[in-house]
């Protein structure tokens, strides 16, 4: 029964979104449209409009060029009815034949940020792919932010676990926009695309890793680690050798991101040392215990003096899915905390190698070292 209520409102969020972008489609000021498609061009840039560290990098990447940027417009699982694409101060509205046509007339290279959510994936592949033929002075640039490129699960996750790509044997049941998905059909399909872009950009080793066991070696595969020019670095105590204090760093709304794994540090160890969470409120997390402290929202730069202030000796990253980069694994490290998360992803790549830093096959690993760390503590 809830089910079929959870999809008769997605069914009437969906109609409602529609009928309010067409609404703002007509009333808009086709002056405004006119500005944004006769301005001189130099990039285009395509992404969601879901913000989040995909929208930042982009945000950070911005320069004095001229430039517009496309977003599918509307509700998550609805259908790309319509684009906003953004020229300076100007924005407005495009169909999908407006798209085509904007494609046509301009000469730019192109930055793919982000095409999760685009429900005409095939068709706005298809649409640079004929882009990049016709154009071939211009630069298509591709950045791996998610796994959009190698599964429509964009974490690699199935029923909650790293899937390790080993998809013959996982089985996983994989739907895109309510469709079921072939997984050979969805990279061939973008292995095509692959194949047609001037580069791909990843922004970790292990990004880089996992493309090419999937598409090979790629000689336009690359490895731009994000700018973290941003983040001013402060020194903070070593409480190392003070009793236990553990701090979980990050925003941790999903399972595929460590809620469960926090929710089960909060049940285990609330009695056995401090706890404080950084990044989630309580109500996100879904854990309300008033013995741990929390921190729901804070700055980067803010972080080294929260750490400090609260006393921090470790610092738990319990992510389960693998990070394309990571910079809350980067800030910290840069605070040379010690840190702990799982050898997966992103965030295995830098704890591997960082002095501080442990890493862990499974929770029990990381349970484990915890109780030894508090015992040897009261000993």
């Amino acid at each position: 029964m809830l089910e079929k209520v959870k999809s008769f409102y997605h069914f009437a969020k969906n109609i409602w979104a529609k009928y309010r972008l067409k609404a703002k489609y007509k009333a808009q000021d086709r002056a405004t449209v006119l500005t944004i498609r006769q301005a001189p061009i130099e990039e285009i840039w395509i992404d969601n409009n879901r913000g989040g560290g995909a929208d930042l990098f982009m945000r950070r990447e911005l320069n004095d060029k001229s430039r517009i940027i496309i977003r599918r417009a509307g509700y998550v699982l609805g259908n790309d009815d319509f684009y906003t694409v953004v020229h300076g101060a100007n924005h407005c509205l495009i169909n999908r034949d407006e798209l085509n046509e904007l494609f046509a007339q301009v000469n730019s290279n192109i930055h793919i940020n982000t095409l999760v959510d685009y429900s005409d994936l095939l068709g706005m592949l298809r649409n640079l792919s004929d882009y990049k033929r016709c154009h071939r002075n211009c630069k298509i640039s591709y950045y791996v932010h998610d796994y959009f490129c190698i599964c429509p699960s964009i974490n690699l996750m199935c029923n909650e676990v790293f899937c390790g790509m080993k998809c013959a044997s996982k089985r996983c049941n994989l739907r895109y926009k309510d469709r079921i998905v072939d997984i050979c059909e969805w990279r061939q399909m973008w292995g095509t695309f692959l194949k047609e872009v001037d580069e791909v950009v990843c922004f970790s080793e292990s990004s880089k890793k996992y493309i090419s066991l999937i598409y090979g070696e790629l000689n336009k595969l690359e490895v731009k680690p994000h700018d973290m020019s941003y983040f001013h670095v402060k020194g903070i105590p070593d409480n190392t050798h003070a009793e236990v204090s553990i701090a979980v760093v990050g925003r941790i709304t999903t399972p595929f991101k460590g809620k469960d794994v926090v929710r089960t540090l909060i049940r285990r160890y609330v009695d056995k040392c401090r706890l404080v969470i950084i990044g989630t409120s309580r109500t996100k997390l879904g854990s309300f215990n008033r013995r741990v402290k929390h921190y729901p929202e804070y700055s980067p730069n803010d972080l080294g003096r929260i750490l400090a202030q609260e006393k921090i000796s470790h610092v738990i990253f319990p992510s389960l899915c693998p990070e394309t980069f990571s910079y809350v694994v980067s800030e910290l490290i840069m605070l040379e905390i010690p840190v702990w998360g799982f050898d997966i992803g992103a965030q295995g790549e830098k704890l591997r190698s960082y002095k501080k830093g442990r890493v862990f096959q499974n929770e029990k690993e990381m349970y484990d070292a915890l109780d030894a760390l508090i015992f040897s503590k009261k000993r």
